[in-house]
């Protein structure tokens, strides 16, 4: 009986070893490749309006290879989708999201690959385009979505959900489109933002916090300059991506320093002859890169080095395909998890100025009758209000939150001083703060409590009756 015994615990053994060696084998391990999209034929098609970026085409497809072992490895990891594109690796390198078309004539939707088992998952089912998704620290998603808006045409906005779609929740509200928004360490979320309304407008870098709060200009790019791509953020705090140069048409690698992003442009690849579509960083000085040294050359993966200023290793190029996107299967360190003030159950939101009078623009006097004493707040369609400046030029104002808005400031005669600005929207609950109008974006507050905060905020006449109407209702 014990010689039974033995035997059969000696069977189950060997059993449960080989169902965990076959179940080990059957895992695929992605670890140290390169992921990239790759497009056949010419970057002309554009098959999304509102769109700058030229990374959504029809029958694009989503590849892998091993850098070491060479084209020998390439795998094709969306063959049973008509378009795929926008890969993003998960912090911990187990997983892959992307944007992609199931079949001709599909919106683009959400999408997740598993990457031990290629085992794929749509993430985000919806009616309207749904593009450049991301990895959230807290577990989530974010990607960017049309909307229809009641400002001409509409655009995509950035939303957020959980991996199952609950939760989904719409954080940018103005009329602008959002696309290729990356994650920075410190959690803040970073995103290519154009105005669409009232006319449009350059691509510029504007950074957030993930629910959409404390929005601002990250960075600009001069005249000459069109943003294309955000690549990546290095440990010595670099935040790299593309820039065309609209005089030559090509296309180059440009770092900005975190603590200083408006004043640090520099232009790396500005020596080598060729374009650049896309950057990743292997370290501080090794980057992966979709590269073309010519016009007449189709973009490939390529290895740049920063210190030499030199691209000095070809890893993939196929001369049917374009590459345009370029990820390496990593894992990362988890970005700070921040907090959020927003309250849901709120419909307003406060904002205060220090000095509406302050501003950076030259051309305006600094004389009585340059000066002004009102701000008036413009909306999509009409003007919300106009409300007084205090003697030291501050505001103090409860807004509904959610809701996009312009300021301008006026003189006693009702003339314009300055504006309208650059959209603000507010999130609910958030509180706003800023040192003047058109101010130099380097400048904090000064140390003293503006006039206008010593009192309650004052809320707009044509906002009232929305506000007071929430307030019972949460009551």
């Amino acid at each position: 009986m014990s010689r039974i015994n033995i035997n059969t615990q000696l069977f189950y053994s060997i059993s449960l070893f080989l169902i965990l060696l076959m179940s080990s084998c059957s895992k695929t391990s992605f670890e140290g490749e390169i992921i990239f999209t790759q497009v056949k034929g010419d970057l002309t098609e554009s098959s999304l309006k509102n769109i700058n970026c030229n990374n959504y085409f029809s029958k694009s497809s989503i590849a892998a290879i091993n850098p070491v072992k060479g084209n020998e490895s390439l795998k094709i990891l969306t063959k049973d989708f008509y378009s795929a594109c926008a890969p993003k690796i998960s912090f911990d390198g187990a997983l892959m999201i992307f944007s992609a078309q199931k079949n001709k004539g599909d919106k683009w939707q959400i999408w997740q690959l598993d990457l031990s088992n290629l085992k794929f998952q749509q993430l985000v089912f919806s009616e309207q385009n749904c593009i450049d998704p991301n990895y959230l620290p807290t577990g989530q998603i974010v990607f960017s979505k049309y909307v229809l808006s009641n400002a001409e045409n509409g655009g995509y906005a950035l939303f957020t959900c959980n991996f199952d779609g609950s939760e989904l929740h719409q954080i940018t509200f103005n009329p602008h489109s959002y696309f290729s928004s990356i994650v920075l360490k410190d959690g803040r979320l970073l995103a290519i933002s154009k105005q669409y309304f009232p006319e449009d407008k350059k691509g510029v870098l504007m950074i957030s916090r993930p629910d959409g709060s404390k929005q601002d200009v990250f960075y600009k790019s001069s005249n000459t300059y069109n943003l294309i791509s955000i690549g990546c953020e290095t440990d010595k705090g670099e935040i790299l991506f593309i820039e065309q140069n609209t005089s030559t048409e090509e296309y180059r690698i440009v770092s900005v320093n975190y603590s200083n992003p408006l004043n640090t442009r520099v232009e790396l690849s500005k020596t080598i002859k060729g374009s650049f579509h896309f950057v990743n960083s292997k370290n501080d000085t090794e980057f992966v890169t979709s590269f073309k040294p010519s016009s007449n050359d189709r973009y490939g993966i390529y290895e740049y080095n920063s210190i030499k200023n030199a691209i000095e290793k070809e890893i993939y190029t196929n001369s049917d395909f374009n590459i345009i996107d370029v990820v390496l299967v990593e894992k990362r360190e988890l970005p700070r998890k921040l907090p959020s003030e927003i309250n849901l159950n709120k419909n307003t939101a406060l904002m205060v100025c220090q000095n509406a009078n302050l501003t950076d623009i030259e051309t305006i006097e600094n004389t009585d009758n340059y000066k002004s004493n009102k701000i008036e707040f413009i909306g999509i369609d009409k003007s919300i209000g106009t409300i007084n400046l205090e003697d030291d030029g501050s505001f103090y104002v409860k807004m509904l939150a959610d809701v996009p808005f312009r300021v301008q400031t006026l003189n006693s005669e009702g003339d314009i001083v300055n504006g309208p600005s650059s959209w603000i929207y507010l999130r609910p609950n958030e509180r706003r703060g800023c040192v003047g109008c058109h101010e130099n974006k380097g400048l904090v507050p000064d140390n003293i409590q503006p006039l206008s905060v010593r009192k309650f905020p004052i809320v707009l006449p044509s906002q009232e009756n929305k506000i007071n109407a929430k307030k019972e209702l949460v009551k």
